[in-house]
């Protein structure tokens, strides 16, 4: 008789002993364990599988794909979602979590809003109410004007703009699209000085060549630039500035460059294609101040009345108003009218009267317009004011360093100063200016 032979049991992994649900499910979305769906994802169709069982029970939209009348039979399609977010999607889906950061957090939130996923789009929506910053704000800006996500890129637009300088100094910026690009230069909103903006213009237009694999020549960042070079306002450039650093960069002709330099001298002439308006959103900009007096002033030392004081620059400036003495001994009220010109020729009104109340020994007149001050040209500020006798100032000085040293202020004597108001002593103990 023939014996039989016992076989061993078939080895079982009890691979799911001691696991949580979510870390069952991550572990068969890793193994491609029993997967029945295939999405090929981004420009490059690339396949990542997953169940159908999972996608159903999470979302209403899966559930029509795979059950309903039009059911996708094993292959799905999203294009424009980029693989490595799309699995950070998945791994929602399967385990209630996934790790949000500036990269994906708006593909996220498309992509909840195209499967009906509300809770992960709750999740995106506390992620950039927390985390949406200045450093990231293109990054993210990019990824909702290719989603559609119009509330996100008013928003994140917004903060660009606002924070125009530091948006465009930003990595993000770098790798912005050139429409985007387009936007923003254009816009009047954009609170940058102008030098600013070219640098980042021209920054962008040669990292753009690097990515296409074209040398970096004027003529190409030309022509990745296209219209969007005149968009920068080319006008309001420091000369030294258009000799040098535009000159460098090759992106203006010798004859475009001479045109602006003759339309500086001659702003009656014509400018086009250039845009030589101030943009609104420079008012934005922090604003610098030049104290000319000691920090203590003198008691009750001035009186209402016409007040001149004369002062050049080392550097253009943009000059946007000037701070004054108020009342030693209590709140008043102050009627301020604003003079300027060239030295003690006939000054201009620039700024009507009106009323300031005095409430903490000083106040601002800051002006609607800015006013362009030209390095080493004289100019004469005289103010009318009408009120109570005010503080004085003492210890003033012919010279003020600015700005570790960028801007000097020079100040010396008006002869239209009627009221005690000097280089070393007086009312107008500040101006307040914009770096050009």
């Amino acid at each position: 008789m023939a014996t039989s032979v016992l076989q061993p049991a078939e080895f079982v992994d009890n691979w799911q002993a001691g696991k949580t649900l979510a870390e069952c499910n991550l572990r068969m979305f890793d193994a491609e364990d029993s997967c029945d769906v295939t999405f090929r994802v981004g420009s490059s169709g690339d396949e990542i599988k997953a169940h159908s069982y999972v996608l159903i029970s999470r979302s209403c939209v899966f559930h029509a794909m795979f059950t309903g009348s039009l059911t996708e039979k094993n292959s799905v399609s999203v294009p424009e979602i980029a693989p490595k977010h799309f699995r950070q999607f998945l791994l929602y889906l399967y385990t209630d979590d996934t790790d949000i950061d500036a990269q994906n957090v708006t593909a996220l939130l498309y992509a909840s809003r195209k499967y009906a996923i509300t809770a992960l789009g709750a999740k995106c929506r506390k992620f950039l109410k927390i985390n949406l910053s200045v450093d990231n704000a293109c990054v993210i800006l990019e990824a909702a004007y290719r989603f559609d996500e119009n509330l996100l890129y008013k928003k994140v637009m917004t903060l660009v703009n606002n924070n125009g300088e530091k948006s465009l100094q930003s990595s993000g910026f770098m790798a912005l699209s050139q429409e985007l690009v387009d936007k923003i230069v254009e816009s009047d909103d954009l609170a940058a000085r102008e030098h600013v903006i070219f640098t980042a213009v021209n920054n962008w237009a040669e990292a753009q060549c690097k990515r296409q694999g074209r040398e970096v020549t004027p003529e190409n960042k030309k022509s990745i630039l296209g219209e969007t070079l005149m968009k920068v306002r080319f006008p309001l450039l420091k000369p030294t500035f258009l000799g040098g650093e535009v000159k460098a960069s090759g992106l203006l002709s010798d004859s475009e460059r001479l045109k602006i330099f003759d339309y500086r001298d001659n702003p009656g002439n014509e400018i086009h294609p250039f845009n030589a308006k101030q943009r609104p959103a420079y008012n934005k900009l922090p604003f610098h101040d030049v104290c000319r007096f000691q920090p203590q002033p003198m008691f009750n030392g001035c009186t209402s009345g016409r007040h001149s004081i004369s002062f050049s620059t080392s550097t253009d400036v943009m000059l946007i108003g000037y701070e004054l003495y108020g009342s030693p001994i209590f709140a008043d009220i102050y009627s301020v009218t604003s003079y300027l010109g060239d030295e003690d020729a006939v000054l201009n009104c620039i700024h009507d009267a009106k009323d300031y109340e005095d409430l903490h020994d000083t106040f601002d007149v800051l002006w609607e317009k800015p006013v362009a001050i030209r390095a080493g040209q004289w100019y004469t500020l005289e103010v009318d004011m009408c009120g109570y006798h005010t503080w004085c100032g003492t210890g003033g000085r012919k010279h003020v360093v600015c700005d570790k040293g960028s801007v000097i202020f020079h100040f010396r004597n008006s002869d239209l100063s009627k009221n005690g108001t000097t280089v070393f002593e007086g009312q107008i103990p500040s101006l307040f200016y914009r770096l050009g």
